[in-house]
Formats: structure tokens, sequence, C-alpha cells
């Protein structure tokens, strides 16, 4: 199973490292860097806008 994550805060991190012990998790990807302003989510992936 692939997995994601999106935030790289305390729990964030936390979820990582629960994710990367599981055995049925082959993949974890991480998204970091989000922040709202102006009601826009934005992020490296691109704005979003809500």
């Amino acid at each position: 199973m692939k997995v994601g994550v999106v935030g790289t805060g305390t729990m964030g991190r936390n979820h990582v490292r629960v994710y990367s012990e599981l055995k049925a998790v082959e993949e974890v990807s991480v998204f970091k860097g989000v922040k709202i302003e102006d009601d826009v989510l934005v992020g490296p992936a691109g704005n979003f806008h809500e």
C-alpha cells in the first residue's frame, strides 16, 4: 500500500514514522509547506482555490 502524509509538524512526523514501520506500506509520500493565505491553499504543487 502507498500512503501520503500532509504536513511535517509533530503529528505528521509521527505518522510518517509509524507508516514506515508497517510491513504493508511500501511507500510513504510527504507533502510539506501548505499554508492558507487569503482563502487560498498554497503549496509546492500549485495554488488551489477553496
